[in-house]
C-alpha cells in the first residue's frame, strides 16, 4: 500500500549503528563498561544460581513477554515498531550501564546519608532516599543516549515514552535477576524456592515499576533536547516545566514504593495503596501524553493526498486503539474473523506507512 508520491528512506536511516557519531563511541563504552562491572560485580552469585534461573526460565521468559506486551499498549499508533533496534539498544543500556551506575551510585549516597542519620532510620529510609534519585537519573542519563543517538527517528513524544519503557524495562529484569539470586543464595530450602518466592513478589509489583517510572523521566529529557520535533509550538518555558513534572513524578513514584511501611495485613494494604497512586499517576500523564501523538496522526491524515488507497472510516479508527478495534467488530460482524484480520493488517500498514514517512 503507498500512501505518499515519493517513497520515504526515513525507515533506512541508521538508528544505532552510525560509527561516524561521536555519541555511538559513547554508547560502545557505557554498554561495555556497563557488562564488565556487571559481570565483575554480581557474575559469581549469578553463575552460582545458575541452574536454579534456568529450571524458572519459562516464568522468565513469559514474564518478559507481557511487560512488552504491555507496553506497546501505550503506543496505539505504532510510532517505534519500525525501529526495534533502537528500543533493543535502549533495553541494553538500561540491563547494563544503567544498573551498574545505580549499584554504586546507591552505596556512595548512603554512604552519605550514614553521616547524618542514625543506623536504624537509615535502614528503614535509605532505600527510599537513594534510589529514586539514583535511579531515576541512571534511567533518565541512559535513555539521553538513545535519543541523542536515535535522533533521527526519536524525536516525538510518543518515541522517548516507548525509549524510556525499554531502558527501564532492562533495568527491571536484571534487577529482578539480582533480588532472585539473593533470594537463592539466602535460602535454607532449595535455590529454586529461594529465587522463585523473589521472582514472584517481583512480577507481582511489576506494574506499575521502572518501566514506567523511566517512560515519564525519558519524555522529561526528550522535551529539554534541541531534537525534540514540536520546540516551534512548545514555547520554552512549558517544555521546561512539563520536564520538571515528569522528573519529580518519576521520583515520586519510586520514593513512595520504596517508602517503609508496617509488617503484616496492613503492610499489604498499604502495599496495594500505593500501586493504585502510582498507576493512577503513570496512566494519567500517559493519557495526556498520547494526546499530542494522536494530534500529530490526524495533521498527517489530513494532509494525505487525494486517492489514498484507505477508506474514511479506516483512516477515522487510527486514533486511538479503541476505534481501532470498533472498526475490526465490525468487519468481524459482517464479514467474519478474516474480514477483521483484513482490516486489523490494513490499519497496521496505514500506521506504519505515516509513521516512516512522518
Amino acid at each position: 500500500m503507498t500512501l505518499l508520491a515519493e517513497p520515504t528512506t526515513a525507515a533506512r536511516t541508521p538508528v544505532v549503528y552510525r560509527p561516524e557519531c561521536a555519541v555511538f563511541w559513547v554508547y560502545v563504552a557505557a554498554l561495555a563498561a556497563g557488562i564488565y562491572l556487571l559481570v565483575v560485580g554480581n557474575g559469581a552469585a549469578m553463575y552460582a544460581t545458575l541452574d536454579a534461573q534456568l529450571v524458572l526460565g519459562p516464568i522468565w521468559v513469559l514474564f518478559v513477554a507481557a511487560l512488552v506486551w504491555l507496553m506497546f499498549r501505550f503506543d496505539p499508533m505504532r510510532s517505534v515498531r519500525r525501529v526495534p533496534q533502537g528500543l533493543l539498544a535502549g533495553t541494553a543500556l538500561g540491563a547494563t550501564t544503567a544498573v551498574v551506575m545505580a549499584m554504586n551510585g546507591n552505596t556512595a549516597l548512603q554512604n552519605v546519608l550514614g553521616r547524618f542519620l542514625d543506623p536504624d532510620t537509615l535502614t528503614r529510609w535509605s532505600a527510599a532516599l537513594t534510589a529514586p534519585l539514583i535511579e531515576e537519573a541512571s534511567k533518565a542519563t541512559c535513555a539521553a543516549v538513545i535519543l541523542v543517538l536515535g535522533c533521527s527517528v526519536f524525536h516525538r513524544i510518543s518515541h522517548a515514552l516507548l525509549v524510556g519503557m525499554f531502558v527501564g524495562l532492562g533495568f527491571d529484569v536484571v534487577e529482578d535477576l539480582t533480588y532472585a539470586t539473593m533470594g537463592a543464595l539466602n535460602s535454607l530450602d532449595s535455590d529454586v524456592s529461594g529465587a522463585s518466592g523473589d521472582l514472584i513478589l517481583r512480577i507481582l509489583t511489576a506494574i506499575p515499576s521502572h518501566w514506567a517510572f523511566a517512560s515519564l523521566s525519558a519524555v522529561g529529557v526528550l522535551l529539554l533536547l534541541p531534537s525534540f520535533s514540536e520546540r516551534a509550538v512548545w514555547p520554552r518555558h512549558r517544555r521546561i516545566l512539563v520536564a520538571v513534572a515528569l522528573f519529580l513524578s518519576a521520583w515520586f513514584m519510586h520514593f513512595l514504593w520504596d517508602a517503609p511501611g508496617p509488617e503484616g495485613p496492613a503492610g499489604a494494604g498499604v502495599a496495594l495503596l500505593k500501586v493504585v497512586v502510582n498507576l493512577a499517576i503513570f496512566l494519567a500523564w500517559a493519557l495526556w501524553l498520547l494526546r499530542f501523538e494522536r494530534r500529530w496522526l490526524a495533521e498527517r491524515i489530513a494532509t494525505l493526498p487525494a486517492g489514498v488507497p484507505a477508506s474514511p472510516d479506516l483512516l477515522a479508527s487510527l486514533s486511538t486503539r479503541r476505534r481501532q478495534r470498533r472498526l475490526q467488530r465490525h468487519a468481524r460482524r459482517t464479514g467474519g474473523r478474516p474480514a477483521a484480520r483484513a482490516v486489523r493488517r490494513e490499519q497496521r500498514a496505514v500506521l506504519d506507512e505515516i509513521q516512516s514517512a512522518g
